[in-house]
């Protein structure tokens, strides 16, 4: 939802529409070509949008795009983040960090991309946020599609899963 509460977002597969809850009326904010629309965010402010897309080998990105009254061509867009897995961008509430999930240290957990406030650029490299390798509770990567973030004012929401396990021997009855 826009912070008007009288528009929301639309995401269609490859493109980002605004359309206002009480006409029904859509306009186009992003549309990708080349390209697949996996996830989306709008900053609190309104102002920013945070998308992840898919290319044709399996590359992912995430960038920031501006929210115009006609869709801002891709040249223009801001890369964030490049991976093999990325997903789950969500805006601080301020605009100045941008958490999303990713396994660029071969695990899956949330990290953060600072931003400069006014151009929406990478501010130095990304801050890891929750790192779970040697802990009982991971963002297990082999069912990346389920996990995600919620982002309020003072917290971070992710789902993890407890994972434990045994090993068990028995002797079988002689022949």
């Amino acid at each position: 939802f826009f912070s008007d509460g009288a528009h929301v977002l639309v995401d269609q597969g490859r493109t980002l529409t605004r359309m206002n809850l009480d006409s029904g009326e859509e306009s186009l904010l992003l549309e990708v070509e080349d390209r697949v629309l996996l996830d989306a965010d709008l900053s609190w402010d309104d102002q920013v949008l945070a998308v992840v897309t898919g290319g044709p080998a399996g590359d992912l990105a995430i960038h920031v795009v501006p929210v115009r009254d006609a869709p801002v061509p891709p040249e223009e867009w801001i890369r964030i983040a490049a991976g093999d897995y990325l997903g789950a961008p969500r805006w601080s509430p301020n605009g100045d960090l941008l958490y999303f999930l990713s396994d660029r240290d071969d695990y899956l957990c949330v990290w953060a991309q600072a931003l400069d406030p006014k151009t929406h650029q990478p501010v130095g490299d990304p801050i890891p946020i929750a790192h779970a390798h040697d802990s009982e509770q991971k963002l297990l990567s082999s069912m990346r599609s389920m996990w995600s973030l919620a982002v309020g004012q003072d917290r971070l929401v992710y789902n993890a899963a407890r994972s434990s396990g045994n090993v068990y021997t028995a002797l079988l009855p002689e022949p």
